[in-house]
């Protein structure tokens, strides 16, 4: 049993967190959280990787539930508010911003969406660096291409929940990250 609703198909879960979503961006619903990111050599805070937020939950937990627009439309406002407000705190520490893999190809994302951003929001490119989840891509000539093209564009990349899925040291190599965050599962009480 579907809905149909601007000519798209929803099962009824679906279109109501469809429905929530446009409610969410209408009224512009969403904060950001900044986790900072510690030094292990000295301790000091080096950046932040910014969580958008719908109320307590994270927009994360939202994306397996929504078609392929709304999807963009999340993914649009969370990139346009994360730098938004990190212009306004004045943050010049690395930024940290999570890809959704479902948007990695995407013609749209993949071109200036977010360099375009930046530049409205007075960032530096030079501070952002995108998190690629590695559970995101078991096609390894995908991921590549994917990095390459957004280091292409002068982002810095770096490869989260390393060890979680698929990565070898192989294919760590292969992609080159500027960083590398490491399961918790793997450092788990070491």
């Amino acid at each position: 049993w579907t809905l149909q609703r601007h000519n798209r198909e929803f099962t009824p879960g679906v279109y109501f967190i469809a429905m929530e979503i446009d409610k969410i961006l209408a009224e512009k619903e969403l904060n950001v959280e900044f986790q900072p990111i510690v030094s292990l050599e000295n301790g000091d805070i080096i950046g932040y990787e910014a969580l958008c937020k719908i109320a307590d939950k994270s927009v994360s937990d939202y994306f397996d539930s929504l078609d392929m627009d709304s999807k963009k439309r999340l993914e649009k406002q969370c990139r346009k508010t994360i730098l938004k407000t990190n212009a306004m705190l004045r943050n010049h520490k690395k930024l940290f911003i999570n890809i959704n893999p479902d948007l990695l190809s995407d013609e749209e994302f993949n071109g200036d969406y977010t360099r375009r951003k930046i530049e409205k929001y007075q960032n530096s490119i030079n501070s952002i660096i995108l998190e690629i989840s590695e559970k995101c891509c078991n096609a390894e000539e995908k991921l590549l291409e994917l990095v390459n093209h957004y280091k292409s564009m002068d982002f810095r990349i770096c490869l989260d929940n390393t060890g979680s899925a698929y990565s070898g040291l192989g294919r760590i190599c292969a992609l080159n990250p500027d960083f590398i965050k490491i399961d918790r599962k793997i450092i788990h009480e070491i």
